[in-house]
């Protein structure tokens, strides 16, 4: 149930990160012998799952045998008023840059499977977030509408990867407040207690599958919606990371 929620949201969160509505669906998928029955009634049911909550028909595609491996492969048509949709091109200087949520959860939930640790609630809200993302539609429709959005995409990689592609496509920079990521309660209880860096897991860890964005400054006063500003766009084509409003050096090989 949680590959085939995750296989669908990850694809209805590309049709958010261009301010679109997701209309259909289409699923292609290699099963090997033992994941041709309860398994893959399971894989329906979560895939199912998350395209009623958003009234997404999957109109099609195809099934056939694996050797060993399981393949998905899954397409998405969305829907957007001629000329609105957003890129990642853009951005301009001078704009404040946003996300629409907390970022790192899913790479806490990660690192809590990969570790083993105990299961307690936060770390439970974290694997949650890992296994189940929602994708923005609805932000990401609101930020569309306004006119007034510069550049998005969605957070797949880690603002340290994506936020790159938006200045590549923009031709521009960057400067970003580490001390200004939202991040969740969660994350900074299991954090603290493990003894994980949070800024690496907010920046690198991927997976959140928030929207990145930039616009106007105080452009969260008129959405209705929460965004977080945490930064802005200035000359050249690089990222400067910041705490306190002073230049620090951040290490993200380790994150590679």
């Amino acid at each position: 149930e949680d590959v085939g929620w995750k296989a669908a949201a990850v694809n209805l969160s590309d049709i958010a990160a261009m301010g679109g509505t997701p209309v259909a669906t289409f699923l292609s998928i290699a099963l090997p012998k033992d994941a041709q029955g309860e398994w893959a009634e399971r894989f329906i049911e979560g895939y199912t799952r998350i395209s009623r909550q958003y009234d997404v028909p999957l109109l099609g595609g195809d099934t056939t045998s694996s050797l060993s491996h399981i393949a998905i492969n899954v397409g998405v048509l969305g829907r957007c008023p001629s000329g609105k949709r957003l890129m990642r091109s853009g951005a301009k200087i001078g704009e404040t840059i946003y996300v629409t949520g907390p970022l790192g959860d899913s790479a806490g939930g990660l690192q809590a499977i990969l570790k083993g640790i105990s299961r307690t609630e936060e770390v439970n809200t974290l694997i949650l977030r890992h296994k189940r993302p929602v994708p923005r539609i609805d932000a990401g429709r609101i930020l569309m509408e306004t006119g007034k959005v510069g550049a998005m995409m969605d957070i797949s990689d880690g603002i340290a990867s994506d936020l790159r592609h938006i200045l590549n496509a923009s031709g521009i920079g960057a400067v970003i407040a580490l001390d200004k990521l939202p991040c969740s309660p969660e994350l900074v209880a299991v954090c603290e207690e493990q003894g994980w860096n949070r800024f690496e897991l907010a920046t690198g860890g991927g997976e959140d599958f928030e929207l990145l964005f930039t616009g106007p400054e105080g452009l969260e006063s008129e959405l209705g919606i929460e965004v977080y500003p945490i930064g802005r766009t200035v000359p050249g084509n690089d990222i400067i990371w910041t705490i306190g409003g002073k230049s620090v050096d951040f290490d993200f090989d380790a994150l590679e």
